[in-house]
């Protein structure tokens, strides 16, 4: 006999109760999934940072080591829920935070890496920074030449 597990959802007051299959073959295998991916989207913004790594533009490096620095933190908490729910799954429990947790990072991650993608257009855009600046200043004929401050 095959035990089914209930899965309850409080809708404004009421509780619907709906059978759900009880620990999927699909489901663990989704959540690693996301955990992969993650680890993908991580692989290619470091990518990203180490190409522009060299050029003296601060504003694109600390927008790309931002975004790698945020990437990383969803990672390596994605792999914790990941390993809890794994846990959980052994000893027959259901562990939906961490799921969602898991969910949740997957989805900051996605942000994060198409911001990261927006990093590039920085290039140039921060003054005086590639060494190739040329500063022309025009002074109008009333001022005179020299310092005014010294006497």
């Amino acid at each position: 006999m095959r035990a089914l597990c209930y899965s309850v959802i409080l809708l404004s007051g009421v509780a619907l109760a709906a059978p759900a299959a009880a620990a999927s073959p699909a489901a663990p295998s989704s959540e690693r999934q996301m955990v992969t991916k993650i680890a993908r989207s991580a692989a290619r913004v470091a990518r990203s940072y180490r190409r522009v790594r060299h050029l003296h533009e601060p504003l694109i490096k600390n927008c790309y080591n931002d975004k790698l620095t945020l990437i990383r933190g969803h990672q390596h908490l994605a792999r914790r829920d990941l390993k809890r729910l794994e846990a959980a799954r052994r000893g027959g429990r259901s562990h939906l935070p961490a799921k969602v947790r898991l969910s949740r990072a997957f989805l900051q991650v996605t942000m994060a890496e198409r911001e990261a993608r927006q990093c590039r257009w920085l290039l140039g855009l921060s003054p005086g920074t590639n060494g190739r600046t040329v500063v022309k200043v025009q002074v109008h004929r009333s001022i005179p030449r020299g310092d005014p401050t010294a006497r």
